[in-house]
């Protein structure tokens, strides 16, 4: 269709038309009465008046997807029994304390067996975008511990130990879940490659799949969850034993002054060459480059691609834990015995669960349309754009994601509708109606403020590309694909007469009567 078509004169509405065959509105969803008869000359005079001015409604700030409905890492500690028991749980529980990763402070814990500080720690500039390790301000103060560091998480312990352990008794440290684990022919096969792997590197590595009936039940006394265990000793990357009366390094250090060739010698000589004793504070970190908790993935494993940790073990939560287990009686290594949950004293444990935060009444709405698959009305208040409202339909969870990252790509964009165009054809044979919307685009950059000290103003806001598009109506509110090729600055090919033309008709019922501007909307 020509765009001559789309002027403005006698029988044909463009911006600021009039007639009885056309109407004009600005985004505000005010129109100029197509009652009163105007002249093309009057017609140009006051669009082109300066007091005529296209309004716009800015966007209200988008919901926080990563915030409402992205699962995120909740670290509780564990209540140690008088027997040296923890709870066994199916489901992610609140447990007993709430651990807050890369807070200022250690956490502080205390039971029968031991006292002790914890401090858990995520790599700020490994986290998700949207993701809260802590509050802001405590996650900013953990950056320079992991600069030039490629670990993903970092655990600093230190305990006093307020029972004797009893002889030939070793420590261990390790993850568990809390009930069988229902393993496929592949994947179980993988987890045997990575524990080989984890074997030839660590020395002492015990583990087991479970031994649960079910994958709904529960392990018994005598029966092993699902774990992955090393001693203590030979497993931590530091290790230090500060006698009674003098000071054991502070947690949140980098370094707790054990050298290189100090670990070589406690690796080599093994848990037999050292015993515990209630007087001394024992202070221990370790690391991983592999285990991403804020993901809850497997990643960085060479041959492998970041693997859900839900493909092991489900929803279960896994528990951090360190516990004295008992030498079989036919061998005098703990690490051939079986780590039963009676063959197993517990000193401590803490739950690092992935949980979804409880969304806001708004955000619950979109959760909704994100599983539902069906159209939810978002309210008025919710990505508005020209006062008009719409609906979504959406078939998969994964879709958060995408909007999240959507949300973050347009976020430098100002959208505007300053007018749309109609034309109706009054021909008895062939009537005809066509929609087209004028779309002007913005793209804005922050710029640092240049001035300094407490004067310094808010960044400003330049300009850095402005386009002004005429697209027929059903194009108007399509996926605005050329942010995909932002980089790409070649002209655009002229759109196609037919394409045009075709894309801008509107829907006629069965009786032939048009449907109304706002429903086209």
């Amino acid at each position: 269709m020509p765009l001559s078509r789309w002027l403005p004169h006698r029988h044909s509405a463009g911006v600021g038309g009039s007639t009885p065959s056309g109407t004009a509105s600005f985004d505000n969803g005010s129109q100029l009465d197509p009652r009163v008869d105007r002249t093309p000359g009057e017609l140009h005079k006051r669009s082109s008046d300066s007091s005529i001015q296209p309004r716009s409604k800015a966007l209200q700030p988008p919901i926080n997807t990563a915030r409402d409905t992205t699962p995120r890492l909740c670290v509780n500690e564990l209540r140690v029994d008088g027997d040296g028991h923890l709870p066994l749980s199916t489901e992610p529980s609140p447990g007993f304390t709430e651990v807050k990763p890369n807070a200022r402070e250690p956490h502080v814990f205390e039971n029968e067996f031991v006292r002790g500080k914890l401090l858990f720690l995520l790599n700020p500039a490994a986290l998700p975008p949207g993701a809260t390790a802590s509050n802001s301000t405590d996650t900013a103060a953990r950056v320079e511990m992991f600069n030039g560091k490629q670990r993903l998480f970092w655990v600093q312990l230190q305990l006093q130990f307020k029972q004797a352990p009893p002889p030939n008794y070793e420590l261990y440290i390790g993850g568990e879940v809390p009930r069988a684990m229902q393993l496929g022919f592949f994947t179980e096969r993988g987890c045997h490659l990575l524990l080989s792997v984890l074997r030839s590197l660590v020395r002492g590595l015990h583990f087991s799949f479970g031994e649960a009936q079910s994958d709904t039940e529960t392990a018994g006394d005598d029966a092993e969850l699902p774990h992955i265990s090393f001693p203590l000793i030979t497993a931590v990357d530091q290790f230090v034993c500060t006698p009674a009366g003098q000071t054991p390094p502070v947690l949140g250090s980098t370094d707790f002054g054990e050298t290189t060739e100090q670990a070589k010698q406690r690796k080599r000589a093994g848990a037999k060459a050292y015993s515990f004793n209630t007087e001394d504070t024992y202070s221990f970190h370790f690391h991983s480059y592999y285990l991403d908790f804020a993901r809850w993935q497997v990643t960085n494993v060479p041959g492998m691609k970041p693997t859900d940790l839900r493909v092991f073990w489900e929803d279960m939560p896994l528990h951090l834990v360190a516990y004295f287990v008992k030498p079989m009686e036919d061998s005098a290594s703990s690490r051939h015995s079986r780590h039963s949950r009676q063959a197993k004293s517990y000193q401590f444990g803490f739950q690092l669960a992935h949980a979804v935060v409880q969304p806001s009444s708004t955000a619950a709405k979109v959760l909704a349309l994100l599983h539902s698959g069906q159209a939810v009305a978002l309210p008025e208040h919710t990505h508005r754009l020209s006062g008009v409202k719409f609906s979504l339909f959406v078939k998969s969870g994964d879709v958060a994601a995408r909007l999240e990252e959507i949300q973050r790509r347009l976020a430098r964009y100002e959208v505007h509708a300053p007018a749309w165009f109609e034309y109706l054809s009054c021909s008895r044979t062939h009537r005809q109606r066509r929609v087209g919307y004028v779309i002007a685009f913005r793209e804005a950059v922050d710029e640092p403020s240049t001035e300094t000290g407490s004067s310094a103003s808010s960044p400003s806001r330049k300009t850095k590309h402005e386009r002004l598009l005429l697209l027929p109506a059903l194009v108007a509110f399509s996926p605005l694909t050329f942010l995909e090729n932002e980089g790409d600055r070649s002209p655009s090919r002229k759109a196609s007469t037919s394409i045009f033309t075709n894309s801008s008709l509107s829907v006629r019922s069965s009786r032939g009567k048009f449907e109304t501007i706002e429903n086209e909307r």
